[in-house]
């Protein structure tokens, strides 16, 4: 009876989890009748909402927990497993362009990191992974290659987007994978016991096991896979959305949004998505773009 409860109440903390829906930038309740009113007054900022701060008001209640969970002292923990391995392969060593320093300290404060908590930037090896950007669990790497050249308000929005990753979600591949694990050995008992009232019996009690062990492993592996994917789309979705309205700054979504090298499949936002962010910060601007 204890192992049923048991049971049953993981499902329901997968269910939370694989019903989480991705956030709508489109959606995201922004006052924009509030912002109008303000601004045929004046565009001084001193006066208008913050953006950022009513963006994480506005969360679903679901979305909240969620982030609770992972700017946790647990969630912080967990990250700790990946601070203590070896270092990882896709950081190269040497230092990095001063302007990525200055850039990652304001997006971790703004964000909401304690100064012990911020992360260190770092060179990403372009040969091992293709990314603009990394959040590691012990640095926050940077593809100076993709990066050269790009306008200030993209690289902006790719450190604030890593930002909103330190905070929450630089899980260690490791725990990634036993999130996996865990989630298919829970979805594969289930699937042995669905099968066993489904499935007509056989009258070799042998296959009849085998059928049920191989049912139940090929749910449980598919289960596991998809809520990693699941949960990495929406750190990807959460990153791009909570980094946009973080950074405060129109011109730098806009100037992101207009690449068209957005991988959706992953989470990450439209360039349609990004500009109706951007439309909603439009009256904001970063100390670089008010000159």
């Amino acid at each position: 009876m204890n192992f049923q409860k048991k049971l049953f109440s993981f499902f329901i903390v997968v269910s939370f989890v694989l019903g989480f829906d991705t956030i709508d930038a489109q959606e995201t309740n922004i006052s924009h009748e509030a912002n109008e009113g303000l601004i045929a007054e004046s565009r001084d900022e001193r006066i208008l909402p913050d953006p950022y701060k009513e963006y994480l008001e506005n969360l679903p209640l679901s979305h909240k927990i969620w982030n609770a969970i992972g700017a946790s002292n647990f969630g912080y923990g967990l990250r700790s497993i990946g601070r203590s391995l070896p270092s990882n392969p896709y950081q190269l060593p040497g230092p990095v362009v001063e302007e990525f320093h200055d850039l990652l300290k304001e997006a971790q404060t703004v964000v909401g990191l304690s100064k012990e908590r911020h992360l260190p930037a770092g060179l990403l090896n372009p040969e091992k992974i293709k990314a603009a950007a990394v959040a590691m669990p012990s640095a926050i790497i940077f593809n100076e290659i993709h990066l050269h050249g790009r306008s200030y308000g993209y690289k902006r929005f790719v450190v604030f987007h890593e930002a909103v990753h330190a905070k929450y979600d630089h899980l260690h591949p490791i725990v990634k994978s036993l999130i996996g694990v865990v989630g298919g050995v829970g979805a594969s008992i289930a699937a042995i016991g669905i099968a066993r009232v489904l499935i007509p019996p056989i009258k070799n009690k042998y296959l009849n096991t085998a059928v049920h062990l191989t049912t139940g492993a090929i749910v449980g592996h598919l289960a596991g896979f998809g809520l990693v994917k699941k949960l990495e789309g929406l750190a990807e979705t959460r990153a791009d959305t909570e980094g946009a309205f973080a950074s405060r700054c129109g011109q730098c979504v806009s100037e992101h949004g207009s690449v068209s090298e957005h991988d959706v499949e992953r989470g990450y936002l439209t360039c349609s998505e990004l500009d109706a962010i951007a439309d909603k910060l439009w009256v904001y601007s970063c100390e670089y773009h008010k000159n």
